[in-house]
């Protein structure tokens, strides 16, 4: 019993346990997963929002040039000073847009590659100033060949400032196609790592299966090994009990002839003689009960009963018992055929109707109900009398050998009736509980198993 116990505790922990690192390592991937995804994420973040405004600033950058070219060239063509000092405005507000971008971009110029451009594109647009103002003071005095030919000679810068700016964009650009790389790579590894950690969940899932199928057979072995040494060991009770009874009936008989010759040989002791008589029919009985508690197994295998022709011989032993004490019987057995001999189905009946008479209450008729029914696979039969009932306790030990009741211990008995019914029934596949109110009355509900 003992190591069946502590099989069972520890199949319980290794169950605890794999149910645990399972969820342990589901936890951890998750976790990480998300982390990962929150790295993956943030650098999206960072990156795309870094290119992304490079290139805007970049490119805002080369269309101020061009504005500024083109109000130039316009700047030129005018003859009106109100004209001009308009067109100088918008010069001067494109120059400011222009530093205004210039200075943003400048803390952004963190990739590879950009610093060399920036430096190359910030000096192309510092020569540009002294072209473009020469040019502007030239056409204010209308000298619009000359101010047209500066303005020309600055083409080279412009062509240098255009190609920084294509060469800014395209780093940013190739900055953004790594970062999109680098963020399916990661994506990747995020997958790899759930991955893994799901393998190793299932490895780990496996192995733990393993360990506890292993211990559940185990303890399955266990348990049957327990069980069978059980059985051997009630069957050598058995005959064990069947050679004591059998053995004890030469004595008693002996016992028995003994009283009689003493009480023709000594008629002035009739006390004597009823006690020494009582004596010798309870050793009787109780030989009797352990013969048959010894004979239940070979009787019960396989045999099939008919309820209604058993209980016709029950009902018409127990209507007699029943009414030599002024009880009342009520006894409604459907005929159904379950798995038991007609012997031991009778024995069910009469022990079961003999404890109500025998344990009634005197301040009242008896009044005993045996009905019974099929339900499914099992025929109930619910044995309900108002006697002087147990207590609790009594109750729960009441299928127990030789146990007697305080209460009823003044009443002759063996104390093996109710535990040969739970033999009976239980030899047959079947089952038994009595419920019990002290001073009420007690109901026994015996579940035979439907022969199919």
């Amino acid at each position: 019993m003992a190591s069946t116990t502590l099989a069972t505790g520890r199949s319980k922990s290794l169950l605890a346990l794999a149910f645990g690192s399972v969820c342990l390592v589901l936890v951890i991937a998750q976790v990480a997963g998300l982390l990962q995804w929150l790295q993956v994420r943030n650098n999206i973040d960072r990156l795309a929002d870094h290119a992304l405004t490079s290139i805007r600033i970049v490119q805002r950058m080369g269309l101020d040039i061009e504005r500024e070219r083109i109000l130039v060239d316009r700047h030129i063509l005018a003859h009106e000073p109100a004209q001009m000092v308009k067109l100088e405005r918008q010069i001067d507000r494109v120059a400011r847009d222009f530093n205004a971008s210039a200075n943003a971009y400048s803390p952004l110029v963190t990739f590879p590659g950009l610093a060399a451009a920036w430096e190359q594109l910030t000096f192309d647009t510092d020569a540009l100033e002294p072209r473009i103002e020469a040019a502007l003071e030239l056409s204010r005095h209308n000298a619009d060949a000359e101010a047209e030919l500066a303005l020309s000679e600055a083409d080279p810068i412009y062509d240098g400032v255009e190609h920084d700016v294509r060469a800014l964009v395209a780093i940013n650009q190739a900055t953004a196609d790594r970062t999109q790389t680098t963020i399916e790579q990661l994506q990747t590894n995020a997958l790899e790592l759930q991955a893994a950690l799901a393998i190793v969940a299932l490895v780990l899932i496996v192995l733990l299966a393993i360990r506890v199928i292993r211990a559940i057979s185990r303890r399955e072995a266990l348990i049957a090994a327990n069980a069978l040494a059980l059985e051997n060991r009630n069957r050598e009770l058995d005959a064990f009990a069947g050679r004591v009874a059998h053995d004890l009936r030469g004595p008693l008989n002996t016992i028995k002839l003994s009283g009689s010759i003493l009480a023709e040989s000594a008629p002035g002791e009739p006390r004597t003689a009823l006690i020494l008589q009582r004596g010798v029919t309870q050793m009787e009985q109780l030989i009797e009960d352990l013969l048959a508690l010894s004979r239940l197994d070979s009787q019960a295998l396989g045999a099939i009963a008919q309820t209604a022709s058993v209980a016709a011989v029950v009902e018409e032993d127990l209507a007699r018992l029943v009414g030599d004490v002024g009880g009342k019987l009520r006894f409604e057995i459907p005929d159904a055929a379950v798995r038991c001999s007609d012997g031991l189905l009778r024995q069910v009946l009469w022990n079961l109707g003999e404890n109500a008479v025998k344990y009634r209450r005197d301040e009242v008729p008896l009044d005993l109900r045996i009905v019974g029914h099929a339900a499914e696979a099992d025929y109930m039969v619910r044995v309900t009398d108002n006697g002087k009932g147990m207590a609790p306790d009594d109750a729960r030990a009441a299928f127990e050998p030789f146990f007697r009741a305080p209460a009823t211990k003044a009443v002759p008995g063996t104390g093996l009736g109710l535990a040969i019914v739970r033999r009976i029934i239980e030899a047959n596949g079947g089952q038994v509980t009595l419920t019990s109110l002290e001073g009420r009355g007690t109901t026994v509900e015996v579940h035979f198993r439907l022969a199919t």
